[in-house]
């Protein structure tokens, strides 16, 4: 003869609170025979199915979990060995080159209009006047490169020497 047990009596059996086991019926863990009424050996078996189902996941969740541990470790110092080979830069130190490059061909530019000022005084002719912006346009964005070469060559952000300073007129 199957024995009978309330929602209590059942959460008392399995270990558990009547509002877990509620929560077990509800989900389809346990089957009710009626309202509040549970066959105890069907539903001890169907509890043991579930936890041994949910601890079958949790060795897969603890392998995972492991693999994406271990995964991390092993990105976290391929991150360091590139820093130290210094194919890899902290980003404060790449604020620092760029904030330097951006400040040299600002100076650059600004030595421009003083430095072709005198050559456009008197040229009327368009082609000419633009040919002489272009070629100091050009020899402006040439230092910039040449520094980044310098910075690329050496790893460092000291200047190369070739800095122009801005005119004050």
């Amino acid at each position: 003869m199957d024995m009978i047990v309330g929602t209590q009596q059942l959460a008392d059996v399995i270990g558990k609170t009547p509002k877990w086991v509620n929560t077990l019926t509800r989900d389809g863990v346990l089957e009710q025979i009626s309202r509040g009424k549970y066959d105890l050996a069907n539903n001890v078996q169907r509890y043991i199915k579930y936890a041994q189902h949910l601890s079958d996941n949790t060795d897969i969740d603890y392998n995972e979990e492991k693999a994406l541990h271990e995964r991390a470790k092993r990105k976290i110092a391929e991150l360091d060995l590139a820093e130290k080979e210094l194919s890899l830069i902290q980003i404060d130190e790449v604020v620092k080159i760029i904030e330097r490059m951006v400040g040299l061909f600002k100076a650059r530019c600004l030595t421009i209009p003083s430095k072709v000022s005198p050559l456009l005084q008197f040229e009327t002719e368009m082609p000419v006047i633009v040919g002489i912006l272009q070629k100091e346009i050009k020899e402006a964005l040439q230092e910039l490169a040449d520094h980044y070469t310098n910075f690329a060559e050496k790893g460092t952000v000291e200047p190369t020497g070739e800095e122009h300073e801005p005119e004050t007129s």
